[in-house]
């Protein structure tokens, strides 16, 4: 099985090379994590990262510690979401047993399109899942 972060490298990073202060990898990987524990917001998922930052740093290299919710914002409006996408649900495919009975895993997405289309950008799209 690929771990999460094995799966969220493969990510393309649009963000210039050398004026990053967080890992691209990390950000992703922090807010599946949050998001599957109930983030509902990106100011949830700092505060997610910020409560579990002493567990999260064995898993993950936050060089600069926890990102901002700006920052974790920016980026989610910049990576290709369509690979994200794409990523994670090849991540989560593999959390079925192999050659266990189907389960039902319910994915529950939202976008927050005015904001974005005020703004000019990208949709910002948030999710959780439950397996059943």
């Amino acid at each position: 099985m690929t771990s999460l972060f094995e799966t969220m490298r493969k990510l393309k990073d649009p963000r210039v090379r050398g004026r990053c202060s967080h890992s691209l990898t990390d950000v992703a990987v922090l807010t599946v994590l949050a998001v599957i524990c109930g983030a509902e917001s990106y100011d949830s998922v700092e505060e997610f990262g910020n409560a579990f930052c002493d567990q999260l740093k064995g898993r993950l290299i936050l060089a600069n510690g926890i990102p901002s919710h700006d920052t974790i914002n920016k980026v989610f409006q910049a990576i290709d979401s369509r690979q994200f996408e794409r990523l994670f649900s090849e991540w989560a495919s593999q959390l079925r047993p192999e050659g266990g009975r189907e389960r039902v895993i319910a994915i529950d997405g939202k976008a927050d399109y005015i904001l974005a289309l005020k703004a000019g950008w990208n949709i910002n799209h948030l999710f959780s899942l439950i397996a059943i």
